[in-house]
């Protein structure tokens, strides 16, 4: 049992080391924090054809709900770049905020098909859901 209990300990402790490591230290609950200009900043010197960047920069405007008619413009931006489960499904994540399910589920279906082209044998019960919670 105590073996088990360290293991848990262990992956949740390397779970939050990894979300913090991927928000590069930003607080998402902070009201003051600077990651919205960071996001803007990161897409003004992005390269041209920088999908990720953009969809990364979207996905911040649209949690932190800040920005959120440019970020629009940035996520159509990357998905024309290259379409990739990831776009879409942040996309997908906006629509279904602002009440356009049909256009929501539109968009994780079209990241499963994505996700399934690239490894057929994939778990994508998340998308599933999302799109189960839209109908």
């Amino acid at each position: 049992m105590n073996t088990l209990k360290k293991l848990s300990m262990l992956a949740l402790g390397l779970t939050l080391f990894s979300f913090a490591s991927l928000a590069n230290g930003y607080d998402f609950d902070d009201p003051n924090s600077k990651i919205v200009q960071k996001a803007i900043d990161a897409v003004a010197n992005a390269e041209d054809n920088d999908w990720e960047t953009l969809a990364q920069s979207a996905e911040i405007c649209f949690m932190k709900k800040e920005n959120m008619e440019e970020a629009v413009t940035w996520i159509e931006h990357s998905i024309k770049i290259k379409e990739t489960p990831y776009n879409m499904e942040v996309y997908g994540d906006y629509l279904a905020s602002v009440g356009k399910n049909k256009e929501a589920r539109r968009h994780y279906y079209n990241a499963i098909v994505l996700i399934k082209q690239k490894e057929p044998t994939s778990e994508n019960t998340r998308l599933q859901q999302k799109i189960w919670d839209l109908r």
